[in-house]
């Protein structure tokens, strides 16, 4: 999987390039609604960032906890603070 995927895989990095992650499916079991949600995504967070600019994580990443079964990949809670 690493080789594959990189160093760092299993780490939560905000900054890193996610144009290849598979969060909405791929080929044919891809979800019709991902080109809906990313424009909703990047209204949210730019709404978001706006409005709250000093908006953070409010502990360290290394903290955060991920969800790593095999249905659902992401963070089980991400505290922010402003």
């Amino acid at each position: 999987m690493k080789s594959t995927l990189g160093q760092g895989c299993c780490r939560l990095d905000l900054t890193r390039d996610a144009r290849h992650h598979v969060a909405f499916g791929f080929g044919v079991h891809q979800c019709l609604g991902q080109p809906l949600a990313r424009m909703e995504l990047q209204v949210v967070y730019g709404t978001l960032y706006k409005r709250i600019p000093t908006l953070r994580p409010a502990a360290p990443m290394e903290d955060v906890r991920c969800k790593t079964d095999a249905f659902i990949y992401g963070v089980h809670e991400l505290p922010v603070s402003w």
